[in-house]
């Protein structure tokens, strides 16, 4: 519908970004994702030996600056139509494993789903099965018309991922209510 808009009538941007990461959106992420009895302090390299991955997921991130920088650029043009934004390389299993210094191994993405429904359904955590099943259909974006603007990602997959698990681990939030640190039921507690 966005497409039909007469362009001499209203401009529009619409800005696709990969999964949106910073370390200050670790407290909110894992309060979204992972609820409380997750202990994300184990999420650190070499503190998990194995890494369980649902099979054939993979994706792409952007740095919370590097979107905002695509938005500067694209109003700053006067870019109407779609624009999608994200890093590479692209986010994959051996790609975090690596990071992580973990060994992978693929789990069904029926098991995950089944797991995830399953705690959904009992409290545990506040996602349900959906975000799976959208997570194993999302497309790969082709970044070139963003770049065709002069964008380009300050920081690489492999460092806004590093960055952002170390947040998460440490359980590093603000003081804003949406971005807060999450308080874990087991673990070791946020410090600020």
């Amino acid at each position: 519908m966005l497409d039909e808009v007469d362009p001499g009538r209203l401009a529009v941007l619409r800005v696709r970004p990969g999964i949106v990461l910073q370390p200050a959106a670790a407290g909110e992420i894992a309060r979204f994702f992972l609820g409380p009895l997750v202990p994300t302090s184990l999420i650190r390299p070499k503190l998990l030996p194995v890494l369980p991955w649902p099979r054939g997921l993979r994706g792409q991130i952007v740095h919370a600056d590097d979107l905002a920088d695509a938005f500067a650029r694209g109003l700053l043009t006067g870019a109407t139509g779609g624009l999608n934004v994200a890093t590479e390389p692209l986010l994959t299993r051996a790609l975090v494993a690596d990071l992580l210094g973990a060994r992978p191994f693929d789990v069904p993405p029926r098991a995950v789903r089944g797991l995830v429904s399953g705690s959904w359904r009992l409290h545990l955590q506040p996602t349900d099965a959906g975000w799976i099943d959208m997570a194993g259909q999302v497309p790969v974006m082709d970044t070139g018309r963003a770049r065709g603007l002069g964008w380009a990602p300050a920081r690489p997959t492999r460092e806004v991922l590093r960055e952002f698990l170390a947040a998460l681990a440490d359980g590093t939030g603000t003081g804003s209510p949406a971005l807060a640190p999450r308080t874990p039921v087991f673990g070791r507690r946020p410090t600020g």
